[in-house]
């Protein structure tokens, strides 16, 4: 299986140029956020900007998702990725204006945090039409194998982009970062020129001119209620993000106070490392088909939780890494699982929203939980024993989803029966 997972990149040309200009924007983004976090934590001393950074970063998938998630489904999504890729490769140089100005503190903060809107607002377009056209691009059965190489390119971006983006605010500088980070858009939108998209998703207008809006995918939900078990699995795990704020805690405990951004840069590698690895080892035990991801998703909730308990309890280093690769594998598990369940499940003509839905519900749960975890950390309390706190809500929200799976699909069974 795993063989048949890279071979798709060799065999069809279109979906390996839309997996590389992802990736290169991956390792970019990672240059970023690393040099971001330390940015902030430089400028401010506190730990709840880098809560309203990562919540920045979110918050445009909320607010714009009703919008995003419509033109992904009513315009050439080839127009969108390459649109939005030209953008950010601009706006990346916004984050030099507090340098090029001797800026600091709060005036530094607030341009820091507008720029992080504005690539975020980006994002929120990007993700949607890149997820939707992916079935335009692979066989159904080959979703499996796409989903778990978009995994693969994450977790590598993760790896690469975090390592060298610490390594780079050490000894190179952030001003560097952000210039490797625009480059990363570029070169992303040079590859998506020629992506040979169909046009299936072109502009679909009803009549009388006006959009279709989310209308017509509640519509499809109450008909195909198998939409909502990726959806909820993917809010679920949204309780995680409180663990990407704490993480950036633990740098100077790991390596000590004067490398804290390698040290931060170290945990975020262990992390791609882990989402690097685990889908692809999943995929091998457990199968392709859609119960065998269904399990996978609830085994994400369980490494998960159990990891990141572990790592609460400060073991050394080496265990330390290891707890994070494999918490993060489980999350991969849960992101690629419901990603691939809900491109099967979505039709073509409702999928980009069914994206910008799920997001926007995920970025719900993950602002709140990163705020609340930022806020506690200035208040005083341990950020050990808050990674353990969350660990617990991890496997409370993943009991409650595999429950809600669980019953929607004994209530499919019954009515497939009655059917009959």
């Amino acid at each position: 299986m795993t063989r048949g997972v890279f071979s798709l990149l060799v065999r069809n040309a279109a979906y390996r140029r839309l997996w590389l200009a992802q990736f290169i924007s991956f390792v970019g983004d990672w240059f970023t956020f690393v040099a971001l976090a330390e940015m902030l934590y430089q400028e401010t001393g506190r730990r709840i900007e880098t809560s309203i950074f990562i919540v920045a970063q979110s918050v445009p998938s909320l607010i714009l998702s009703s919008v995003s998630g419509s033109l992904a489904d009513r315009i050439p999504r080839k127009k969108i990725l390459i649109a939005c890729d030209l953008l950010r490769a601009c706006g990346a140089f916004g984050f030099l204006i507090p340098g090029a100005l001797q800026l600091h503190g709060t005036a530094a903060v607030c341009i820091i945090l507008l720029f992080v809107l504005f690539q975020s607002s980006l994002t929120a377009f990007f993700r949607p039409a890149g997820s939707a056209c992916v079935p335009n691009l692979v066989d159904r059965d080959e979703l499996s194998a796409a989903g778990t190489l978009d995994g693969i390119s994450w977790s590598i971006g993760i790896i690469v982009g975090s390592a060298l983006g610490g390594l780079s605010v050490e000894y190179l500088g952030l001003r560097e970062c952000f210039v490797i980070d625009s480059a990363s858009f570029i070169a992303s939108a040079l590859l998506l020129r020629s992506l040979p998209l169909p046009k299936t998703a072109a502009a679909v207008k009803i009549p009388g001119g006006k959009w279709i809006d989310f209308a017509e995918l509640f519509a499809e939900i109450r008909l195909n209620r198998k939409i909502l078990v990726p959806i909820f699995a993917k809010c679920a795990w949204g309780v995680g993000m409180a663990q990407v704020l704490l993480l950036t805690t633990f740098g100077a405990q790991l390596v000590g106070p004067d490398l804290a951004a390698a040290g931060v840069g170290l945990l975020y590698s262990a992390r791609g490392v882990g989402t690097a690895f685990a889908p692809t080892v999943a995929r091998r035990l457990l199968g392709d088909s859609d119960r065998s991801i269904r399990a996978s998703i609830i085994y994400g909730f369980f490494f998960a939780s159990i990891c990141y308990f572990i790592f609460g309890l400060r073991p050394g280093l080496v265990v330390s890494l290891l707890c994070i690769a494999g918490a993060h594998g489980g999350g991969s598990m849960i992101w690629i699982g419901s990603t691939v369940l809900l491109q099967k499940a979505a039709p073509d003509r409702v999928r980009g929203r069914a994206f910008a839905l799920e997001m926007g519900l995920h970025t719900i749960i993950s602002c709140a939980a990163a705020l609340s975890a930022g806020a506690l950390c200035d208040a005083g309390f341990d950020p050990a024993n808050l990674v353990i706190l969350f660990a617990c809500l991890t496997a409370v929200f993943g009991a409650c989803w595999t429950i809600f799976a669980w019953r929607l699909g004994a209530a499919n069974a019954n009515s497939a029966a009655r059917s009959e």
